[in-house]
């Protein structure tokens, strides 16, 4: 992620005024959903009573909570309707044009740069995907990423799939700092547009992504511009889709006492 400087690993739930010291960190800031800690309070207290917690809007729509929610029922209320796809020209809310311009690394490509193309679901976001687009941004100047819409990954990936909707998986894939720009609702198999109104010199794949049989990059490879990489990560979405499934009952206990806990903090318990 573009905006994050350094990563605390095993950090506590519940901050701690020496944990803030020991990275020397000024402030801990969390969205205005009340985390809250095993004994009922909130999970920042210690920092709040020091003065070194500060609070910031939520993102709206999306949760973790939500998230294991559409991988246990198995739903597709959170999917584009493909009439609504901006790839189709239809315009895209208010509310993620506005994050849009956020997340936006707002890079063109200069003169001479060599412009590199990789297309897919990326949903899940994880350390695959991560290593990839690392090592495709790293095999040019300027990395752009096509993103199918979630009617071209449901074809493919079949249930629920994708998890996330396309536009939950762009603002990810815009967060990264390895991408530069993003297509929406790519299509599926590589043409002449993409490869020529963005310049591409070089198509990268994924060696272990497939497309349930679909060939979606013959063009590339016939122009010799088409280049298969190791990622050096065997980790899958449908790994990740498989772990919460495999802890189904824990799971679903956790989202309804975590509901529970967060009415009740947030003073909406009925």
């Amino acid at each position: 992620m573009k905006w994050v400087d350094e990563v605390a690993r095993d950090a506590p739930y519940c901050t701690s005024v020496e944990v803030m010291q020991k990275y020397n960190c000024d402030f801990t800031v969390h969205g205005d959903d009340t985390p809250v800690s095993v004994t009922g309070e909130h999970a920042n207290f210690a920092v709040i009573k020091a003065g070194m917690y500060r609070e910031v809007d939520r993102t709206e729509g999306i949760s973790t909570t939500d998230i294991i929610d559409r991988v246990l029922l198995k739903t597709k209320a959170h999917h584009i309707d493909e009439l609504n796809d901006v790839s189709n020209g239809q315009p895209c809310s208010p509310a993620f044009l506005k994050k849009m311009k956020q997340f936006s690394s707002k890079k063109k490509p200069k003169l001479g740069d060599s412009i590199v193309y990789v297309a897919g679901a990326f949903d899940c976001f994880h350390v695959g995907h991560v290593k990839f687009l690392e090592k495709a941004a790293n095999m040019g100047d300027f990395l752009i990423v096509g993103v199918h819409s979630d009617k071209v990954v449901n074809r493919y990936c079949g249930e629920n799939y994708p998890i996330l909707n396309l536009y939950e998986r762009v603002l990810i894939l815009m967060a990264c700092k390895f991408v530069d720009e993003v297509i929406f609702g790519a299509p599926l198999t590589l043409n002449h547009d993409i490869l020529d109104r963005y310049k591409v010199n070089l198509v990268v794949q994924d060696k272990d992504i497939s497309f349930d049989g679909c060939e979606p990059y013959k063009l590339a490879q016939k122009r010799d511009v088409l280049k298969v990489v190791d990622s050096g990560s065997s980790l899958t979405t449908e790994q990740i889709v498989n772990r919460i499934n495999e802890r189904r009952s824990i799971y679903l206990k956790r989202n309804d006492t975590k509901k529970t806990k967060e009415l009740i903090a947030n003073g909406t318990n009925q």
